[in-house]
């Protein structure tokens, strides 16, 4: 490591790793929001059924009954469909709850 070319060759290739790590970590990264975004764009006529069919939300407060059933109905006809409402009743508010209640036209 004595010559000016073994360190320039030392640093170039740290570069170049550092380089790899960074677009590797940024491609997972974004593939895994890629996967969100699809999935929500999948499950959103689910979303628009369901705010139909039934309110949620009474007077801005989680029907956890109405939000269990649905989880069940959800799963048997799309299982890879994730609901956060299948969690409720360890978590007092339901984010599932209130983002189907948005998504109403």
């Amino acid at each position: 490591m004595h010559t000016l070319f073994a360190k320039l060759s030392a640093a170039l290739l740290v570069i170049v790793i550092l380089m790899g790590v960074v677009f590797f970590v940024a491609e997972r990264i974004n593939t895994q929001v890629y996967y969100e975004e699809l999935t929500q764009r999948l499950n959103a006529p689910i979303a628009m059924y369901v705010t139909g069919q039934r309110d949620l939300m009474p007077g801005g407060v989680p029907d956890l009954d109405s939000l269990r059933e649905l989880a069940s109905h959800a799963t048997c006809s799309r299982p890879r469909a994730r609901f956060s409402a299948m969690a409720c009743h360890r978590i007092p508010c339901c984010s599932t709850a209130s983002i189907l209640t948005r998504s109403r036209p």
